[in-house]
């Protein structure tokens, strides 16, 4: 759903950003200033400024367009491009920053001296004061008398181009990945916000060790991995030192009564940096660009960074709990609230996470230009080796989504496992055959339960899928596929052997309206210490309105092994509405049955058939029997 900010005009006209302006004080939001920005009506021309939350601006750029409160589409004007500029940024300058009525010296001196000599040829009394000129023209910006003092930071690129780059852009498009990182910059002095960023690495409680040429930073669970760079130039570069106390220095002196905050680049050097905005050239022949919005940058040479986490669950046991839970319809967030259909509505005069549980908070991606720095995961040492205990889970429904992010890094995960621990015979895995670790086995209980759904005539009929990548076939016979993969991919095998494929089954089901409908089970897996949940994981789903084939299915297989077996974040393209569900305990094939006929109507349409069919039923029984009946009571 789009998101609604209630700060904005509701009315029918569409009004687009053009500028940030000051910021305040404000006691709603005391980790965060209110920010004034200015709004110019498509239609009528009509400028207005109203006050957001800061954080609220990474989602309302400059140079986006809204109406009713919500970001729409529009037709940029011709002039607005995409380019990227090569800068050279050097010692931290106030005289960098112009303001938005800034005066340009050079062209007001050639307009004076032109208009000098038009009098001078018409032979009439020379003007009385000189033309305005100014470094951003009216016609390029008409920026408000209430916003005189924004700060452009004034930057002229290797090709002789003059950037003008929004302050406050530079600071919410570039500094730090995530809110937290700009908020703590923002609040605190250095050793403060440090301490709130990072926490020390007990290299004793890890697996593996960094190389002596890593650099080892401890993130706290607010963090971002892609923070480590910014956390890095705060710890050892002075010249972002002295960023920080410029900027804190601002803060402290002049947010009481309001500041148009001056925010250099984070670091200094070449760099390369995707803008967007418009360009223009001045009467003097200079070219210049107004920036709107910053598409993305590249980043100065990076140690490799070794990174440990207060909230990691990377184990050297390839964690049995990998596979992560599918969530209720609905779910949007921590506190499990519902949907109920309507937009998500975010109010700028109250803190940004006031309702995080609520409303997804995330900015639009910023592109790194370039090599990214290279982030090497601790891995913790184990703490158990059994499995998870029982515990009550929800069935997905086809419409719902998982917010929770998805995994990522499994490559050096895997090859930092794999290089730790020696090539050695792991007979622990003679302890799948043990009863209370049901592993392989299991997933056979699946014939005998569609065995019996069809016996009972729950089912027409059913049928298996068998075959390789790129050929299957239907049969009647039971069969089994085996997940494909990378050795990285350690969630598609067993143990440490990656020719130990994981198992699973896909059937057919005809019901007996007729309808066609497939179901899918996934094997436990066995890990290295020979343990396992013995938890199956399914799915029914109805396939895709142009049909089931062989490519859909190996496209649904490689979408399972990159979520990790978590339906919910496999792409509704590749199954069409679905329900997962999951048999928790000690699973057996009547066990199996009903969770399998329990998700069946769940499906769109299926809940509506079976009451009509039970309406039928009861109707049938009702009915008189005709004399000389053999059925007297009407059973069908």
């Amino acid at each position: 759903m789009p998101l609604k900010y209630t700060a904005l005009p509701n009315d029918k006209f569409t009004w687009s950003v053009t500028a940030y302006g000051q910021l305040r004080s404000s006691i709603k939001t005391p980790d965060a200033p209110s920010l004034d920005i200015q709004l110019l009506a498509q239609e009528t021309g009509e400028q207005r400024i109203v006050q957001i939350g800061l954080f609220d601006a990474l989602e309302i750029p400059i140079g986006s367009y809204w109406r009713g409160q919500k970001r729409v589409r529009y037709p940029d004007q011709n002039q607005v491009v995409t380019k990227t500029f090569k800068l050279e940024i050097t010692e931290l300058n106030e005289s960098s920053f112009i303001k938005a009525y800034s005066k340009d010296q050079e062209a007001e001196e050639l307009a004076w001296n032109r208009a000098l000599e038009r009098a001078q040829e018409q032979q009439v009394a020379a003007p009385s004061s000189r033309p305005n000129r100014y470094v951003i023209p009216p016609q390029i910006l008409k920026v408000n008398k209430r916003l005189a003092g924004t700060n452009y930071l004034d930057v002229t690129a290797v090709n002789g181009t003059q950037v003008l780059i929004p302050s406050l852009t530079i600071f919410l498009r570039m500094y730090g990945a995530s809110k937290s990182f700009k908020e703590y910059f923002l609040n605190y002095k250095l050793q403060f916000a440090l301490g709130k960023m990072i926490f020390p690495v007990d290299l004793n409680k890890l697996e593996n060790r960094p190389d002596p040429s890593d650099y080892v930073i401890g993130l706290s669970k607010e963090m971002y991995d892609d923070d480590s760079p910014f956390i890095h130039q705060l710890l050892e570069a002075d010249y972002f030192k002295g960023v920080h106390r410029f900027i804190r220095h601002q803060l402290n002196t002049q947010l009481k009564y309001g500041v148009y905050l001056k925010v250099p680049m984070w670091f200094k050097g070449t760099m390369r940096l995707q803008v967007r905005g418009v360009p223009y050239t001045t009467e003097c022949g200079k070219a210049r660009f107004l920036v709107y919005d910053i598409l993305g940058l590249s980043y100065p040479s990076f140690p490799t960074f070794f990174l440990d986490r207060s909230n990691t669950t990377y184990t050297n046991d390839d964690d049995i709990n990998d596979e992560g839970d599918d969530k209720p319809p609905g779910w949007n967030g921590p506190y499990g609230y519902p949907h109920d259909g309507k937009e998500d509505e975010r109010d700028s005069q109250y803190p940004p996470g006031h309702n995080a549980g609520m409303v997804s908070y995330s900015a639009p991606p910023i592109s790194i230009l370039g090599a990214k720095p290279e982030i090497t995961k601790a891995i913790r040492k184990s703490k158990v080796t059994g499995g998870r205990p029982d515990k009550e889970h929800y069935g997905v429904g086809y419409e719902s989504t998982s917010t929770s992010e998805a995994f990522s890094d499994n490559d050096d995960i895997a090859k930092a496992r794999e290089q730790q621990e020696p090539q050695k015979d792991d007979d622990s895995k003679k302890a799948s055959a043990n009863g209370k670790r049901l592993t392989k086995d299991v997933i056979g209980l699946l014939e005998k339960a569609l065995e019996s759904l069809h016996g009972i005539g729950a089912l027409c009929d059913f049928q298996y899928i068998g075959g390789t990548e790129g050929d299957y076939y239907l049969t009647k016979s039971f069969q089994a596929l085996e997940f494909s993969g990378e050795v990285s991919d350690v969630w598609s095998y067993h143990g440490k052997d990656p020719n130990d494929r994981r198992l699973l089954v896909v059937a057919k089901l005809t019901l007996n309206g007729g309808e066609e409908v497939f179901v899918c089970e996934i094997q436990p897996r066995i890990n290295r210490k020979g343990n396992s949940d013995g938890n199956l994981k399914g799915c029914v789903f109805l396939g895709l309105p142009t049909g089931f084939g062989s490519e859909e299915l190996d496209t649904l297989i490689a979408s399972l092994v990159l979520s990790k077996g978590v339906w919910s974040k496999v792409p509704l393209r590749n199954t069409g509405p679905r329900y997962p569900y999951r048999h928790v305990g000690s699973p057996t094939e009547a066990m199996m049955a009903r969770s399998i006929i329990a998700a069946i109507t769940k499906l769109p349409g299926m809940r509506r058939r079976a009451k009509d069919k039970k309406k039928q039923k009861k109707a049938q029984v009702m009915q008189t029997p005709e004399k000389g009946s053999l059925n007297p009571r009407g059973w069908v």
